[in-house]
């Protein structure tokens, strides 16, 4: 009798009984709502973006957030609701890849410019040598 209590003390060690399920939804809405107000406040920050860019950006986030409301609302386990937080993360890491996209086609676009104008202003390059 001894080593049959032993080893349900054991398993029960291992196997405790979690947090509801509605407390772990709670846990992992919280958990995204911080995350994408981190995400949407560089965004909105970003004074190069331009209101097609942004335009973009909030719309990956809105569909990415329905997304994963609905998977946390159709979430059965524990397991289930952590699988769409760790999706809702990747959706949030390719709206950041895109929005550092956009920011090196501007630097991109600034160097082109600020080039094109040291070209025009150089004094020693003649009309010919500016439009090659």
């Amino acid at each position: 009798m001894d080593k049959t209590n032993q080893a349900l003390q054991k398993i029960d060690a291992v196997y405790r009984t979690g947090p509801s399920l509605l407390t772990q939804q709670v846990a992992v809405r919280n958990t995204a709502a911080n995350d994408l107000n981190t995400v949407n406040s560089v965004i909105s920050g970003d004074d190069t973006l331009s209101t097609g860019e942004i335009s973009n950006l909030d719309g990956l986030m809105d569909q990415y957030k329905a997304n994963f409301v609905t998977a946390v609302q159709a979430a059965q386990s524990a397991d289930e609701m952590n699988q769409a937080l760790a999706d809702f993360h990747t959706n949030l890491i390719k709206i950041s890849n895109q929005h550092t996209k956009y920011n090196l086609v501007h630097q991109l676009q600034q160097s082109a410019t600020d080039t094109m104008t040291a070209i025009e202003n150089d004094p020693t390059l003649s009309a010919s040598s500016e439009q090659e």
